[in-house]
């Protein structure tokens, strides 16, 4: 018996989670070093409450890196490596797929891509894109099953399922959501730190890749609002994004090739100056938080699609209101409306909702699945300081996905 278990034992392998604290410690630390007035005179000064509070998420960091690191999550790769490869339930997927996306072009009555890119439509709003609730359905479905695709291939480096993936992960460009896009990315690339040893070359090509992605995201913003504020010039200059950062002379006078990084600058940076004004501000806007009497969890740590049929959509945008430096740049980190809400009572609930659902997805018994949703919440713990993506039904509803379909019971069927 003895014999058995270490041989089981020899065939797990270490899910490398440590890289996501470590990264989100990173993080914290280039915010402390960026946030500047020399990059955004909209920027409030970080307040002494601020300071504490980004030096205690390092502490939590710290210590779950330990916890993880004395107690690993195991996972048997040779499962997945040994599973043969049904072509014809991955067509009939990706077929379904396909088809939900031709219902929702024929119902919005336009392909976005085309009508923002080649017909400079400016109309396009991504929220009002779809058919109600079923876009819901089909997005976040699509995004989980090309993050499961992506790690069989990882694993079993079948290259018919490389052609399903590049499909099923271009659709979010189709329909011009780059938020989307990018949160797809960020999770394949996280699946991918998680599964894979990462060798110097591997980091060098990421950072290229980080940066050929940051200045595509900056082009196709400068198209997006240019065409939003009938600005006609090359989507280089990137004067609009200039004018609502309003960064120092220095900058704002750069080159123009080189502008197209500032989108990326700014709204990794900016959503903590709206943090901050949550702070500054809060006691004077509490009053708007009295639905729950006084504890507003559907607000802040539910996904949005269901918190609106809680409370309706017009009480829900109106909850939404909370200071912005900018009315243009909304993100506004994981903690900001969650303290808007309940104070610091909030904050630690979504801190707690975060690392607790971490906590679950590697409880998950199927190995595909525990993987991709690993992937999606360290993807909404890295992404904490730029919105709040538990409550993002895009990227949190995908994990529903993962606890059905990693069930016993379901898991023949994905």
């Amino acid at each position: 018996m003895e014999k058995k278990m270490n041989l089981i034992n020899d065939k797990l392998s270490i899910v490398k989670v440590g890289y996501i604290f470590i990264s989100q410690i990173m993080l914290i630390c280039f915010l402390l070093l960026a946030y500047s007035p020399v990059f955004s005179n909209l920027f409030p000064p970080l307040s002494t409450e601020m300071y504490a509070f980004l030096m205690l998420l390092i502490v939590i960091n710290v210590i779950s890196l330990i916890f993880y690191t004395l107690f690993p999550i195991r996972i048997n790769y040779e499962l997945i490596r040994g599973e043969k490869l049904n072509l014809q339930k991955e067509k009939l997927i990706l077929f379904f797929v396909l088809t939900g996306f031709l219902i929702t072009f024929v119902y919005s009555k336009s392909i976005p891509i085309i009508s923002i890119v080649l017909l400079n439509d400016s109309s396009y709003v991504y929220k009002e894109f779809g058919i109600p609730f079923f876009h819901v359905i089909l997005l976040t479905f699509t995004q989980y099953y090309t993050i499961n695709m992506w790690i069989r291939y990882l694993l079993n480096e079948n290259k018919h399922l490389l052609k399903y993936i590049i499909i099923l992960s271009s659709l979010p460009l189709v329909i011009y959501n780059r938020g989307s896009f990018l949160l797809l990315i960020v999770s394949m690339l996280v699946s991918y730190i998680l599964i894979k040893k990462i060798k110097l070359k591997i980091i060098i090509k990421v950072f290229v890749g980080a940066l050929i992605v940051s200045y595509l995201f900056g082009v196709s913003g400068n198209v997006r609002t240019n065409s939003l504020y009938k600005v006609e010039e090359n989507p280089f200059k990137s004067s609009v994004i200039m004018n609502i950062g309003k960064p120092d002379a220095k900058i704002s006078n750069s080159i123009d090739y080189i502008k197209p990084f500032y989108w990326s600058y700014f709204y990794i940076v900016s959503p903590l100056g709206n943090y901050q004004l949550a702070l500054d501000g809060t006691i004077a806007h509490r009053h708007y938080f009295e639905l729950m009497e006084k504890v507003n969890f559907n607000l802040y740590i539910i996904p949005d699609f269901i918190s609106k049929r809680i409370v309706g959509d017009e009480l829900y945008y109106s909850y939404m209101k909370i200071p912005l430096i900018s009315p243009t740049i909304t993100a506004a980190t994981s903690f900001s409306l969650s303290y808007y809400a309940d104070g610091w009572f909030g904050v630690c609930i979504t801190v707690l909702a975060m690392y607790l659902l971490f906590f679950l997805s590697s409880m998950i018994k199927d190995p595909v699945n525990k993987l991709v949703a690993i992937s999606l919440v360290s993807t909404i713990i890295l992404f904490s300081f730029f919105s709040n993506m538990l409550i993002f039904s895009g990227l949190s509803f995908q994990l529903l996905y993962c606890f059905l379909f990693g069930s016993k019971y379901l898991k023949k069927y994905i």
